[in-house]
């Protein structure tokens, strides 16, 4: 079977976290190829990680074996998904009252804020934030199958003093010093260890795949797909012996982890894009052999728009987006609009609130000189009402007969699945930034829609699958050359759709086949 060790260092946040981005998982994408395939296929985990079953079931994966460090190390492997905790589950002082908020739950005692419950994205239980006289006193972390995972301490400044480890039964396994990083086993359970103290968390862990390891995979009939990354835990070492691929993705820093592996030509190396195939052979050397299979986001498929009257343009808004050429850029959207000759709409997008809030406030002030043109309207603002019909106030009103408002909505992506029904109604995807977000254009070919970009990109060619524009004030006539004429509109739909063939599942599934045939073993 093949096992994946991917790069998830990252802990699930409460729904309400503001990211600056999103990236691909080759991982996830390679595991849902193997999922298509109806292929085995395990995990191996060692950070920790109280809410993997979350980050599974949100990505769609359904591995066969998953090897989990602190699984061994707290003795919380379960068999089954758990049980659903609710806030009442827990003792609460009596007279404990609670205030329900947009993003959380705080409790308070006799007026005194007592905690917070924060909660990921599917309304479960992230961490309870505990306060005692005034202060931060620890954090209660649960884990998504349904106990307490650990609690962190804070001292009265607020600084991290340690983490405790719960076993299912609520019996501490392991303290780890926050200030040292030393691990301390609890006595009782010191036969399963081979030491009662740890120098760091990351001794413990390789000790705990190390175990994990020897116990359950064989090295002639298992294989490992190795994310390269600098932050990876595991000791390259526990791979020994094993066929070992190395996956190279451009969203994760790995010029630390190539040094150990400078010289080596014995390497099977996979690398995603054209972009993280360069960085290798610039770390590597050219004569290194690499083989590239990029995959697009397995989550997404071709989008409806063609089946909708409304054509709907999604412009993605990033750090990367200076606001005077955004202003520029609304300016040419929201005239386009207001003329209304192909049923244009605008949807404005971005991952971070107050980018979002800032191009909000752009687009009202251009509405000034749009006045049917609405931000965010409610619905009764969108019916047609009689006493704004007078064709002295506005000769457009005249041309058209009647008074119809015409929306702008925007959103903030919060997590893939946001993306992805954006994507579903859009007709053509706009990012003026300096560099265009890799994920939405990676997203946007997924999906078979055209962009239209200041910057060119390795995965936009000009005038085949999208546009380059030389400058914001052609964005115009851009937007008209995929939404007054379908069939340039068609040509680039065909062109995204012959780059998601050329590196289909089904030819990557085979790709990954010969190059399992001819994986030589890994010695670190």
């Amino acid at each position: 079977m093949r096992y994946f060790v991917p790069a998830w260092h990252r802990e699930v946040s409460d729904w309400a976290y503001s990211q600056q981005n999103m990236t691909f998982d080759d991982a996830v994408s390679n595991m849902r190829i193997m999922n298509h395939a109806d292929e085995t296929y395990g995990i191996i985990i060692g950070d920790y990680k109280p809410q993997l079953l979350t980050q599974l079931n949100g990505e769609g994966i359904a591995s066969t074996d998953t090897l989990s460090a602190f699984d061994w190390i707290q003795d919380t492997a379960l068999q089954e998904n758990g049980r659903i905790v609710d806030i009442q589950d827990f003792n609460w002082p009596r007279g404990t009252y609670f205030e329900y908020g947009p993003f959380s739950v705080d409790a308070f005692q006799n007026d005194e804020h007592i905690a917070r419950l924060l909660f990921n994205n599917l309304g479960q239980i992230l961490r309870i934030e505990r306060w005692q006289d005034g202060y931060h006193q620890e954090d209660i972390v649960m884990d998504t199958r349904g106990f307490v995972s650990s609690i962190k301490t804070y001292d009265r400044q607020g600084i991290l003093q340690k983490t405790i480890f719960f076993n299912l039964h609520g019996e501490w396994r392991m303290i780890e010093d926050a200030k040292t990083g030393r691990c301390h086993i609890n006595s009782e359970f010191q036969a399963d260890f081979d030491q009662a103290d740890y120098e760091s968390r990351h001794e413990l862990i390789n000790e705990a795949i190390a175990k994990l390891i020897k116990k359950r995979l064989d090295q002639d009939s298992d294989q490992i797909i190795l994310t390269a990354d600098d932050r990876q835990i595991i000791d390259l070492r526990q791979f020994n012996g094993f066929k070992t691929i190395i996956q190279v993705s451009q969203w994760h820093p790995n010029d630390r982890f190539w040094k150990p592996m400078l010289g080596r030509d014995d390497l099977t190396i996979v690398t995603d894009s054209e972009m993280a195939d360069r960085h290798v052979h610039e770390i590597m050397g050219e004569e290194i052999e690499t083989t590239l299979l990029p995959t697009f986001a397995s989550q997404f498929s071709l989008g409806h728009s063609d089946e909708r009257t409304t054509q709907t343009i999604l412009l993605f808004v990033s750090d990367q987006t200076e606001m005077p050429i955004l202003r520029k850029g609304l300016v040419k959207i929201m005239e386009l609009i207001d003329q209304n000759k192909n049923n244009e709409r605008l949807q404005i997008a971005a991952y971070n609130e107050q980018l979002l809030s800032q191009a909000r406030q752009i687009a009202q002030d251009i509405t000034q000189d749009h006045p049917r043109l609405l931000i965010d309207p409610k619905e009764e603002q969108l019916e047609q009402n009689p006493d704004l019909v007078d064709e002295d106030t506005d000769p457009r009103m005249e041309k058209e007969g009647h008074w119809r408002p015409l929306p702008i909505y925007t959103k903030r992506i919060a997590q893939p699945t946001d993306l992805l029904q954006l994507l579903d109604h859009a007709r053509v995807v706009v990012d003026l930034g300096n560099n265009p977000d890799s994920y939405v254009q990676m997203a946007s070919i997924s999906v078979g829609l055209p962009q239209i970009n200041l910057v060119k990109t390795d995965l936009v060619r000009d005038h085949e699958n999208g546009l380059v524009l030389v400058n914001v004030s052609d964005l115009d006539m851009a937007l008209d050359f995929y939404l007054g004429n379908m069939e340039n509109w068609n040509r680039a739909l065909v062109d995204a759709v012959q780059q998601i063939n050329h590196y289909s599942g089904t030819r990557i599934m085979h790709n990954w086949q010969l190059l399992w045939k001819r994986c030589v073993r890994f010695e670190a």
